[in-house]
């Protein structure tokens, strides 16, 4: 795939996975950082199209399942599912129907479930939050493109925070979208001990430092600032020093 093709292929499908789209993106100095920012720029869009539900709509859910029953019950002899179908579907009776039902059901239970369970079901865990990040973006490991320290110290600024020295060996920084709007920062450092990925979190903070371990990466989330910092490695031994890079050049105001 050359360059031409990669940069059409990119616009349509941010985020391929083919083996040749792979392979240029991670291979080429010019379409790795331009994957990273159509893929940032993807990201900010789905975020904007995200709606949030009401608070309550698993309420109101319930309220209307109590009002169908009610009204089941003074019916001419149908079943609660029978009124329940024919209310969604009409008098349609073949498999497409069944399947329409099942899906309704599901997404009610699911949504009943989420409501109860999860005080808020839009974030995930932090830690399979920071997993799925580093996933997604492993190929920054293999881009090099050094951002002046201006720039860096905008990304910063975003969050509260001043860059106050250089931070050695960074190869890729960029601002970035992390769940439903959420925006943290993106940093790959190169150390002796090798790359490193380090995710600022502003807006969410951990009580006390945990540790990592996924897929060949380990590492740690700790608190930082107001909220949290990670540092991801495939070498265990790079995640400590470049952590105190972070620590020692950015102050929080």
């Amino acid at each position: 795939m050359n360059c031409q093709e990669f940069e059409q292929r990119v616009w349509a499908e941010p985020h391929c996975d083919e083996p040749g789209f792979v392979e240029h993106m991670q291979s080429c100095p010019d379409c790795g950082p331009l994957a990273a920012e159509v893929r940032a720029f993807d990201g900010q869009i789905g975020a904007a199209l995200r709606v949030d539900c009401p608070d309550d709509l698993a309420a109101r859910i319930r309220a209307r399942q109590v009002l169908l029953a009610d009204r089941d019950r003074e019916s001419n002899g149908r079943s609660p599912w029978q009124r329940f179908r024919d209310l969604l579907l009409g008098q349609r009776s073949d498999w497409v129907a069944a399947y329409a039902v099942a899906a309704t059901v599901l997404l009610v239970v699911g949504v009943l479930y989420t409501g109860v369970v999860d005080e808020d079901p839009r974030l995930m865990p932090i830690d399979r939050l920071v997993a799925e990040h580093t996933l997604n973006e492993r190929y920054l490991l293999d881009v090099d493109m050094p951002m002046p320290r201006d720039e860096m110290a905008e990304i910063f600024g975003h969050f509260g925070a001043q860059l106050v020295s250089d931070i050695d060996g960074v190869t890729f920084a960029n601002g970035c979208v992390l769940e439903n709007g959420i925006k943290g920062a993106h940093l790959v450092l190169d150390t002796p001990q090798g790359k490193a990925i380090v995710l600022m979190i502003p807006s969410r903070r951990v009580d006390d430092a945990q540790a990592l371990r996924f897929a060949g990466f380990e590492g740690r989330i700790a608190p930082y600032g107001q909220g949290s910092l990670a540092v991801i490695s495939e070498q265990g031994s790079a995640v400590a020093p470049a952590e105190a890079r972070i620590r020692e050049a950015v102050r929080w105001l």
